[in-house]
């Protein structure tokens, strides 16, 4: 049986940004109940679940909806699950990773093609097919990224940004919203999850930091989560500053120019705890 919805939590950020990581480390909470995507979409599309939740909070990892969660609609190209509104003011934490290695994690992630070919350039075509605001909005990135020899690199920047760029707007509509730094989760894990926890109003847990010590649900045969996330590797910062092994200077400048100052506004954002005790909206 699925939770109220004044009992959710929504894990959201841009793809390869640390969103499976942080539901790892909150599934190991005994306040927390956490949905990763391979049953997240299913379960709020239909407002359903087959089994009883008892934590008092219920967590939706939803990368895929990050820009979109207070929206009438929700969709994302390639997805089996769509779904109506869902948010009525409950609380988001919002990853937020250095864009360069962001990217660097899009190439990084491979089957045939990378992430970025397979997925990033894909959704933001049907985006622009889809919705004419979305061209209209981003004109400026989707001309560099038509027109540079690292188009790549360029649209993984422009995939980062439009996810980004949410975490100032929610937060600009009083959103109660937390920005968790990649790199200070990494670095400084303790500290950066007992933040949480303040904004959550629940205790904190040690047990977040030795989470390949427990179970771990929504895992592939192989024991891996969706994006190929290990979950018996411990927390390590050998993934930050992995971006120079990917691209080249000169495509990190593209980069640069399309994502603006956004990367020091958001970073501004995961420093910030105001928004912890804002009351929710109404549905």
């Amino acid at each position: 049986m699925l939770t109220q919805p004044e009992q959710w939590l929504f894990i959201i950020g841009c793809q390869r940004s640390g969103t499976t990581l942080l539901r790892l480390l909150l599934e190991c909470h005994p306040a927390i109940f956490c949905f990763d995507e391979l049953d997240a979409y299913r379960v709020l599309s239909s407002r359903t679940y087959e089994q009883r939740i008892s934590e008092p909070i219920t967590a939706f990892k939803v990368p895929r909806w990050t820009e979109q969660i207070d929206a009438e609609w929700l969709w994302d190209f390639g997805a089996d699950y769509e779904a109506t509104k869902l948010y009525s003011g409950q609380k988001l934490l919002f990853m937020v990773r250095d864009y360069r290695d962001a990217i660097a994690s899009m190439l990084k992630l491979k089957w045939k093609v990378s992430w970025l070919e397979e997925w990033a350039g894909p959704i933001i075509q049907a985006k622009m097919e889809r919705d004419s605001s979305f061209r209209r909005q981003w004109q400026h990135e989707i001309e560099i990224c038509e027109n540079t020899s690292h188009r790549l690199v360029a649209t993984g920047a422009l995939y980062w940004k439009y996810k980004t760029a949410a975490l100032l707007r929610y937060q600009e509509l009083g959103y109660p919203i937390l920005g968790i730094s990649y790199e200070r989760l990494t670095l400084d894990p303790k500290k950066e999850l007992e933040r949480v926890c303040h904004f959550l109003e629940i205790d904190f847990s040690e047990r977040m930091l030795n989470h390949p010590s427990y179970p771990h649900r929504e895992l592939f045969s192989s024991g891996v989560t969706l994006g190929n996330t290990d979950p018996n590797r411990a927390i390590d910062v050998t993934s930050i500053d992995q971006w120079r092994t990917w691209f080249t200077d000169q495509a990190a400048q593209v980069a640069a120019t399309i994502v603006g100052e956004l990367p020091y506004l958001a970073g501004s954002l995961c420093t910030d705890t105001t928004h912890a005790h804002r009351p929710a909206l109404t549905a």
